[in-house]
């Protein structure tokens, strides 16, 4: 698995959370779980070279999951539209090219989402999302399968 950071969580800072979790293991940093700072090089190159770090990263680990958290910055990174719907385009070949799965975090309203260029390729996203009233915490949980059939599926967690 990769882990890519861009500028909104640093590494560091993920991975203290990271490790809370019971199946965090230490041990598989930087062999099993490769962890990139894919945010210098957006800062000081831009996304093309950030797009060939990435190619890089799938060449060297073939990774069958990459994380890019979040796909939110890349986009708001490139000069327009239509640049990061070709990055989008871009890696979704790279993806396909190596049988890597990609989960793209980004915060998104529920109206926003079927708007961006990551959704043209996304075989399913999952939303999640909470509120709060009388001091009791409501979790949802929606996934969008299916774009012909544009329909939400809820379940509340807890």
């Amino acid at each position: 698995m990769v882990y890519l950071t861009t500028l909104a969580e640093p590494q560091v800072k993920i991975m203290k959370f990271q490790q809370e979790f019971d199946f965090f293991d230490l041990e598989k940093i930087q062999s099993s779980v490769i962890y990139f700072d894919l945010g210098f090089i957006l800062r000081k190159n831009g996304h093309l070279k950030a797009l060939a770090a990435i190619d890089e990263l799938l060449k060297e680990h073939h990774p069958r999951l990459m994380i890019i958290d979040t796909i939110k910055v890349i986009s708001e990174m490139v000069t327009s539209y239509t640049e990061f719907q070709e990055f989008i385009l871009d890696l979704s070949l790279r993806l396909t090219t190596w049988g890597c799965t990609a989960l793209f975090l980004r915060e998104y309203s529920e109206d926003e989402i079927e708007i961006h260029p990551e959704s043209a390729i996304a075989d399913g996203i999952i939303f999640l999302s909470g509120t709060e009233a009388k001091k009791e915490q409501k979790k949802i949980f929606a996934d969008f399968k299916n774009e012909r059939h544009r329909s939400w599926r809820r379940r509340d967690l807890f």
